[in-house]
Formats: structure tokens, C-alpha cells, sequence
């Protein structure tokens, strides 16, 4: 989530929330766990790519302004906590 709020493109593991949060191809690439001939394709891809480099990061930062930013956490947090207290 970090890197992709910096604006870097981000090469990520296909396991937990990383599938959630990444869209493969639009917002990131997804790699399988453990596969590292994989992950070596992908980075050489990036480097040789730098136009889609550049896109998958400005939209996987533009997805974190949209849906993770701080006011939209808060009211998430602030929803759930009035609820578990019945409010």
C-alpha cells in the first residue's frame, strides 16, 4: 500500500490481501508465491517497459487516493466502532 501511495510500481506475491488490493495488470502485477523466474520476468519487464511502469503505479496511486485515504479510513473505523457499541 505504501509504495503504491509513492507513486512506485508494484511487483507483489499472489497470496492474502495482495489480491485484493492489487488489480494484475492495471494496478500492479501479481507474481506466485516462491516463483522466482517469475518475479525476474516481471522486474525486467518494468525496466524495460517504463511507459507501463509509470501507468500501473499512477493508477495504483490513484486508487489509494480514492478508496484508502485517511478520512475514508477514519469513517470505516469510526462506523465499525459505533456499531460494536450500538450507536
Amino acid at each position: 500500500l505504501e509504495a503504491m501511495a509513492c507513486g512506485t510500481p508494484v511487483i507483489a506475491s499472489r497470496v492474502g490481501g495482495n489480491t485484493e488490493l492489487i488489480e494484475d495488470g492495471v494496478t500492479g502485477l501479481l507474481v506466485s508465491p516462491g516463483d522466482e523466474k517469475e518475479l525476474i520476468k516481471d522486474i525486467i519487464f518494468l525496466v524495460n517497459n517504463r511507459k507501463i511502469a509509470q501507468s500501473l503505479a499512477d493508477k495504483a496511486k490513484e486508487k489509494v487516493v480514492r478508496y484508502y485515504n485517511w478520512e475514508k479510513v477514519f469513517r470505516k473505523y469510526l462506523k465499525l466502532y459505533y456499531s460494536l457499541i450500538g450507536g
